[in-house]
C-alpha cells in the first residue's frame, strides 16, 4: 500500500517505479529456488516462506499498483519524459512503452529462468501456449503496427497485456479471453479483404462483448483499461456494437434472463473488498451501502408473494402433520378410547420430527433463494451503471457520429422506468448518471451530427414516440 502511495506523493525515476513493480510482482507469483545475484528479488531467500493467503493478499496489491501504473504520468526528466507530461501521456514510460508492457517482459524473463525461480502455481501447457501467443502478438504490435490500424493496434495490445499478466491470478477465465480477444484479432487484421457476412460478428462486435465481460469483473484496473481501449475504437464502431451496451441498460430486460455477459463479482466477498475496491469511489459504494435498503424496496414487491408462498407450504406441512397422526392412530376421535402404545408413540415422535427438520430446510432454502435473487439483481444494476461509463465516452469522443442518435431513445426510456417506479438508493444513482449524461453530453453537446436528411424517417420517429 504505501508503494503505491509513494508513486502519488513522491517524483520518482522509471527505474524506481520499475524496482516497486518488480518486487511486488515476483512476490506475489513467484518464489526463489536457490539466491541468485540475477534478480535482485531473489538474491536471498526469506527466512519464513509466505503462506498462501499472504501471497493471494500481495497479488491482489500488484493490480492496484497496476491500475496506478496505468494513470502514471512520465517519470524522470529527459526529452522523453518532458514530452510526453507535456502531452499529458498517462500509463506510458518516456520512450512510449507501456508500463504494463514492461511487467509483461520482466514476467517472462522470470517465466524462462527454471532453474532459478518458480511459478507459486506453474501453468498448464493450455496456459503456456496463451501465454506465449500473446506475446508473440504482442510483439508485432510493437514491431510492425500500420499507421492506418494504429488505434486498433493499440487497443488489442492493451487488451492481450491486461489479459496476459491476468493469467497469474486468474489462469482459466484468462485463457478463454486471450483466444475471443486472438480470433478478434484475425478479423480485424483482415477486414480490409474479407468484410463480416450474414450473421458473423465484425471485429469491433467481438471487441465489444470482451470489453462487456471484462467490465462484469471485480477489477477496477480491468475497468480502466477497458474503457481506454473502447475510446480506441469509438470511431469503428457499428449499429450492432452499440445495441449490445444499450440492450445492457434496458430497463424492460427480464432480469432472470439469461445474458452473455457473466456478472463475474463473488457475492460472498463483497464484505471484504480487495484493496483495488477499497479505492473505489462512486457506483461500487453505493452498491454495498443500499443493500439492506435494496431488502426493503424488494421486500416490499414480494410481500404478497411471500405470503402465498407461506400459506402453501404451512398448508403442506399441516397436510403431512395429519398423516403422520392418522397412520398412528394418534388422533382423538369420538370412537377411538384406546391410547396408543409406547412403541407407536415413540415411531411418530421421530417421523414429526424428521417433518420438522425438511420444513426447516425447505423454509431455509427459500430464504437463501430469494437472497440469491436479490444479490444479483443489485450487481446487475451495479453493472449497469459501470456500463453507463461506455455511454459517456462514446458521446465524448464521437458526438458528430449519426449513431448518436440511436442512444437518445435508451437513455430517456431508463429516466422514464426510474422516475415512474419506487426506486432505492442504487436505483436513484443510476438515474442520475444517466440524466447528467443525457444533459451535458446530449443536451448540451457542441458537436453533433449535423446530416440529418439522411435520417428524416428515424428522427420523425423518435418526434412520434416523444409527443406519444
Amino acid at each position: 500500500r504505501r508503494s503505491s502511495d509513494l508513486l502519488r506523493s513522491v517524483k520518482k525515476e522509471e527505474a524506481q517505479v520499475m524496482d516497486i513493480a518488480r518486487f511486488i510482482f515476483f512476490h506475489a507469483f513467484f518464489q526463489a529456488k536457490k539466491p541468485t545475484p540475477d534478480f535482485p528479488e531473489a538474491e536471498s531467500q526469506l527466512a519464513t516462506p509466505l503462506d498462501e493467503k499472504t501471497r493471494a493478499f500481495i497479488g491482489e496489491y500488484f493490480f492496484y499498483f497496476l491500475q496506478h501504473l496505468n494513470c502514471l504520468p512520465a517519470q524522470g526528466t529527459t526529452p522523453g519524459a518532458m514530452s510526453s507530461v507535456e502531452k499529458h501521456v498517462h500509463g506510458q514510460t518516456a520512450d512510449g512503452n507501456l508500463w504494463i508492457y514492461c511487467v509483461v517482459q520482466y514476467a517472462n524473463t522470470l517465466l524462462t529462468q527454471k532453474k532459478k525461480v518458480k511459478l507459486v502455481k506453474p501453468f498448464t501447457e493450455e496456459q503456456t501456449e496463451a501465454w506465449d501467443r500473446m506475446l508473440q502478438s504482442v510483439e508485432v504490435f510493437q514491431k510492425k503496427a500500420k499507421k492506418s490500424l494504429r488505434a486498433e493496434m493499440t487497443a488489442f495490445q492493451y487488451l492481450l497485456l491486461l489479459v496476459g499478466i491476468s493469467l497469474f491470478k486468474i489462469p482459466e477465465e484468462s485463457v478463454d479471453l486471450l483466444n475471443d480477444i486472438q480470433n478478434c484479432l484475425e478479423k480485424a487484421l483482415n477486414k480490409k479483404s474479407k468484410k463480416a457476412t450474414g450473421d458473423e460478428p465484425q471485429w469491433v462486435e467481438v471487441v465489444v462483448e470482451i470489453l462487456l465481460s471484462l467490465f462484469s469483473q471485480p477489477s477496477r484496473l480491468m475497468r480502466q483499461v477497458s474503457t481506454t481501449v473502447f475510446a480506441l475504437i469509438c470511431p469503428h464502431m457499428t449499429k450492432r456494437a452499440l445495441q449490445l451496451i444499450l440492450d445492457v441498460l434496458d430497463p424492460e430486460e427480464d432480469p432472470d434472463k439469461e445474458s452473455n455477459v457473466e456478472i463475474t463479482e463473488d457475492l460472498d466477498k463483497k464484505k471484504k473488498k480487495s484493496p483495488e475496491e477499497m479505492d473505489e469511489n462512486g457506483s461500487d459504494e453505493s452498491s454495498d451501502d443500499d443493500s439492506s435498503e435494496d431488502t426493503d424496496s424488494e421486500g416490499k414487491e414480494s410481500t404478497n408473494e411471500e405470503e402465498n408462498d407461506h400459506e402453501d407450504v404451512n398448508e403442506n406441512f399441516r397436510q403431512q402433520l395429519m398423516t403422520a397422526f392418522r397412520d398412528a392412530n394418534a388422533l382423538e376421535t369420538e370412537d377411538s378410547d384406546v391410547d396408543a402404545d409406547d412403541e407407536t408413540m415413540m415411531a411418530l415422535d421421530e417421523t414429526i420430527s424428521a417433518l420438522f427438520a425438511e420444513q426447516k430446510k425447505r423454509i431455509q432454502a427459500k430464504k437463501d433463494e430469494k437472497e440469491k435473487i436479490r444479490k444479483e439483481r443489485i450487481l446487475r444494476k451495479d453493472f449497469k451503471i459501470k456500463v453507463l461509463d461506455l455511454i459517456d465516452v462514446f458521446l465524448s469522443k464521437q458526438p458528430g457520429n449519426p449513431l448518436v442518435i440511436d442512444i437518445i431513445e435508451p437513455l430517456l426510456n431508463v429516466i422514464e422506468q426510474s422516475m415512474s417506479t419506487e426506486t432505492n438508493e442504487q436505483e436513484q444513482v443510476f438515474l442520475r448518471k444517466t440524466a447528467q449524461i443525457f444533459q451535458n453530453k446530449l443536451c448540451k453537446a457542441k458537436r453533433y451530427y449535423k446530416n440529418a436528411s439522411e435520417m428524416k424517417e428515424e428522427l420523425h420517429d423518435m418526434g412520434e414516440i416523444g409527443r406519444a
